[in-house]
C-alpha cells in the first residue's frame, strides 16, 4: 500500500500524463503466495490446486445455489476464469515512467503484522522468517 500511495503521488505530479499504469510490486501466484504465508506462520502447505475444470464446476455449482438465494459464492466464476487464464500483469510502466521501487515481500508482510496487531486486528505473532510485537 505504501509504494502504491507513493506510485499515486508520482502520477498526481508527473509532467505529461501517463495513460494508464498498473502498480503491482510482486507478481505471484496464489498458490504460491499461500505456501509463502503457511510456511511463514507454522502451518502445513495448502492442498493442490483443483484443476481448471473442476475450479469452474466449483464456481458454477456456488453461483447456481447463490441465485437460489443462498448468499455469496465462496468463488467467483469470473475470479476461477482471471485465475485460469493467467493474465499477466506488468508494471514495468509504473517503475520506468515514475521511477518507483518496490518493497521486497516479506517488508510488506512485517509492516502489515505490525499495524494489524497495534490495531488489535490480529495477535502478536511470531513468524517463522521474522519476529516482531505490537509495541515495536
Amino acid at each position: 500500500v505504501r509504494d502504491v500511495a507513493n506510485g499515486l503521488l508520482a502520477l498526481a505530479q508527473a509532467p505529461t500524463p501517463i495513460q494508464r499504469v498498473l502498480m503491482v510490486g510482486h507478481n505471484i501466484q496464489l498458490q504460491a503466495l499461500l505456501e509463502l504465508l503457511c510456511a511463514r506462520y507454522g502451518y502445513p502447505p495448502p492442498p493442490a490446486p483443483l484443476s481448471a475444470a473442476a475450479a469452474t464446476k466449483f464456481a458454477d455449482q456456488e453461483e447456481n445455489l447463490c441465485a437460489a438465494g443462498t448468499g455469496r459464492p465462496k468463488i467467483s466464476r469470473e475470479i476461477v476464469d482471471l485465475i485460469i487464464h493467467n493474465h499477466a500483469i506488468d508494471s514495468s510502466l509504473a517503475q520506468q515512467a515514475l521511477a518507483l521501487k518496490w518493497r521486497p515481500l516479506e517488508d510488506t508482510f512485517a509492516a502489515f503484522e505490525s499495524w494489524a496487531a497495534r490495531m488489535k486486528i490480529i495477535p502478536n505473532i511470531r513468524s517463522k522468517t521474522h519476529e516482531f510485537s505490537a509495541t515495536r
